[in-house]
């Protein structure tokens, strides 16, 4: 039997990362900060693949509950703990990636 070649449709994800800045924020001393991270409206279909932050001060800050353990989403509630006896300064960032289209791919039918 003669294979004939067909039209295939997939649907993928690109993947093009971007570094998002969330801004500032600060946190008192022995406190906690709730915040919920949406991905960015400038990027089409933008979903969070990763959170990550800098601080004033090393090894200060903890995540002491997060709701979306699931990787990527479009929104994560997290709260960080501040475990210094002083106030802490922290720029939280994202790495989202955006984009979804569909590609035809030619394969054999069997």
């Amino acid at each position: 039997m003669k294979k004939q070649n067909v039209m295939k449709t997939f649907l993928y994800r690109e993947t093009f990362p971007s570094l998002i800045d969330k801004g500032k924020h600060t946190i008192p001393s022995n406190g906690n900060f709730e915040y919920t991270i949406e991905s960015a409206e400038s990027l089409q279909n933008s979903r969070i693949v990763d959170i990550f932050w800098e601080a004033s001060e090393i090894n200060a800050i903890s995540i002491s509950e997060k709701d979306n353990e699931s990787i990527p989403y479009d929104s994560v509630k997290i709260c960080f703990y501040n475990n210094s006896n002083s106030t802490i300064d922290i720029r939280l960032y994202t790495i989202e990636e955006f984009e979804t289209g569909i590609i035809e791919v030619e394969g054999e039918s069997s």
